[in-house]
C-alpha cells in the first residue's frame, strides 16, 4: 500500500461532501448524499465542477462500486479531464475485489499512457493489485521499467507493482529483473536494487531479501531507504523482523523515508504494542512536516483494525484537538469494528464547544462505523 495523492483526494472529498461547500455546488453535493444511486452518480460525472465530478466519484466508490453499473461509471470517471477525479476513480477501481473489477483492467492499461505522472502511478498500482498473472499486463510494466525516457518514480512504481504478482508471473518477472540488473545493475543503484527485489521475489528466497533491504534501509540514501522501506511492506507479515528497523526510519529526517515506514509498518502488521504508539505519535506531531506522513501514519494504524481502537479512545480525550480529529478520522476508518468507540465519539458531537473540525471528522466516523461510508 501506497498512501499518497490518492488518499488525500478521498480524504478530500469525503469532507467536501460532509463540510460547508457553497451554493450550487452545495445542493449538488446534497443531492449525491441523499440519493447515492449510480444513475445520480453518473448525471454528476459530467458536471462542469470538478468538485461535484470528485464527489460523485467518491460517492460511487462508497455506495455503489459493487453494481455493475457503478464500475461503469468509475471507468468512465478515469477518463475525467481532471487528474485528481482520474486519481480517485482509479484508487476507488483498485480497492474492489479483483473478480469484480477485472472489467476496468484494459482501460487502467489506457491510463499508464496517461500524460499525469501521478496518474500513470496510480493506474500501475492498480495492475499490481488487479491484474493478477496477466502476462500482458506484466510485459507492459516490464517496459515501462526498462524505459530509460520514462519519469524515474513511474519507473520505479512499475517494478514494485510487478513484484506483487511475481509468484504467478515468476518467469515473466524474472525475464525483466535480469535486463534490469544487465542494463542498469552497474549504473544505477536503484534499478539495482529493483533488480534484486524483483529477482528474490520470483525465486522466494525470503532471506536473503530481508537481509538486503533492512541493510538498505539503515545504510542507503534517502530514496534508497525509502524504497527498502516500500519492499519490506510489500513482503507484508513475512517481513515482521524488519519491524525494529522500520521503527527506527519513523525518526529519518527524510520525510519520505517516513512516509514509507508508517506504510510498511501497517502492511507488515506485527507488534502492535510497540508499532500503534509510535505510529500515533508520528501522526498529529508537530514535528511530522507532511500531511502525506500524516496520513501514511493514520492509515498504518487503521490497517491493525480493532487491535488500534484503545489506543484512538485514549486521543478522544486528549486535551488537544488535533489529536481528538485524528482519533475519529482513524475510529471511522476502521469502520464496523470501532463500535466500541460509538458513545465517546457521540460525547464530542454534544458538546457545545467542540472543534468544528472535530465534530465534521466525528459525523462522519459515526456513520463510517454504522456501516453508512466508506470505513476499511
Amino acid at each position: 500500500m501506497r498512501i499518497s495523492r490518492p488518499a488525500l483526494v478521498l480524504s478530500l472529498a469525503a469532507a467536501a461532501a460532509c463540510a460547508g461547500c457553497v451554493s450550487e455546488t452545495q445542493k449538488k453535493i446534497d443531492s449525491l448524499r441523499s440519493n447515492p444511486t449510480p444513475q445520480e452518480c453518473a448525471k454528476h460525472l459530467s458536471d462542469p465542477d470538478p468538485v461535484v465530478r470528485l464527489v460523485a466519484t467518491v460517492t460511487l466508490e462508497t455506495k455503489c462500486a459493487a453494481s455493475r453499473d457503478g464500475l461503469k461509471g468509475l471507468i468512465e470517471a478515469m477518463s475525467d479531464r481532471h487528474p485528481i477525479v482520474r486519481i480517485a476513480a482509479i484508487t476507488a477501481v483498485r480497492r474492489l475485489d479483483p473478480g469484480a473489477a477485472k472489467a476496468a483492467v484494459p482501460y487502467l492499461v489506457d491510463r499508464i499512457a496517461d500524460r499525469s505522472a501521478d496518474v500513470r502511478i496510480a493506474a500501475i498500482g492498480a495492475l499490481g493489485r488487479l491484474a493478477e498473472g496477466d502476462l500482458e499486463v506484466a510485459a507492459v510494466l516490464g517496459r515501462m521499467a526498462l524505459d530509460v525516457e520514462e519519469y524515474y518514480p513511474v519507473r520505479i512504481e512499475a517494478v514494485l507493482s510487478l513484484s506483487l504478482n511475481a509468484s504467478k508471473s515468476g518467469f515473466a518477472v524474472a525475464e525483466i529483473a535480469e535486463r534490469l540488473d544487465r542494463n542498469f545493475g552497474k549504473s544505477d543503484s536503484i534499478m539495482s536494487l529493483c533488480s534484486t527485489f524483483l529477482s528474490l521475489r520470483s525465486g522466494g528466497d525470503q532471506d536473503r531479501l530481508l537481509r538486503i533491504l533492512t541493510k538498505q534501509l539503515s545504510d542507503g540514501r534517502p530514496l534508497g531507504k525509502s524504497l527498502a522501506a516500500r519492499m519490506l511492506g510489500i513482503m507484508g507479515p513475512a517481513a515482521k523482523s524488519a519491524v525494529p528497523d522500520l521503527l527506527k526510519a519513523l525518526e529519518d529526517p527524510d520525510e519520505t523515508v517516513k512516509t514509507s515506514a508508517c506504510s510498511a509498518l501497517g502492511e507488515v502488521n506485527s507488534a502492535p504494542a510497540q508499532v500503534i504508539p509510535a505510529l500515533l505519535k508520528i501522526v498529529a506531531s508537530e514535528t511530522t512536516l507532511s500531511l502525506e506522513t500524516s496520513l501514511a501514519a493514520a492509515r498504518a494504524v487503521v490497517d491493525f483494525g480493532a487491535q488500534s481502537v484503545s489506543y484512538l479512545l485514549k486521543g478522544i480525550e486528549s486535551l488537544d484537538s488535533r489529536d481528538r480529529f485524528w482519533a475519529v478520522f482513524m475510529l471511522g476508518d476502521i469502520g464496523p469494528k470501532a463500535r466500541t468507540a460509538v458513545p465517546a465519539i457521540r460525547r464530542l458531537l454534544q458538546s457545545p464547544y467542540e472543534d468544528r473540525d472535530v465534530l465534521m471528522a466525528a459525523d462522519i466516523a459515526i456513520n463510517r462505523i454504522a456501516g453508512n461510508g466508506s470505513g476499511s
